[in-house]
């Protein structure tokens, strides 16, 4: 999502209108899309969740003996976060899905722009 309002402030500020940046934001929506998709279907149940999914990892130095450590230390103390609960709801629907209709809602208004109002 941060990508795709990166470029679009970029394509804004910028003024520069080509079809590569437009290219580029259909692909970073069409992405976060997927993977908004694949997170339903993970909260849904209706595929396993990926063995990667883990909570979050601070490093606190760039020795590799010192790294590895304090990561073995940080991954006995983590609680687990899963993926296929949902952490929280806006309105009665999780998270997942207002992800999912932003970044549908994205494309639909890029391609809108570019076939409707492009072409007048």
């Amino acid at each position: 999502m941060m990508a795709l309002v990166v470029l679009s402030m970029g394509v804004v500020v910028s003024g520069y209108d080509g079809r590569v940046f437009l290219f580029i934001l259909c692909l970073c929506a069409f992405s976060g899309f997927v993977l908004s998709a694949f997170h339903i279907g993970v909260e849904q149940k209706w595929w396993a969740m990926p063995q990667s999914c883990v909570g979050k990892v601070e490093l606190v130095s760039k020795d590799p003996k010192e790294m590895l450590a304090s990561l073995q230390a940080q991954m006995k103390n983590q609680k687990m976060t899963r993926c296929d609960q949902v952490n929280w709801r806006l309105f009665g629907f999780p998270a997942s899905w207002w992800t999912c209709l932003a970044f549908l809602f994205s494309i639909t208004l890029m391609v809108w722009r570019q076939w409707f109002v492009r072409n007048r």
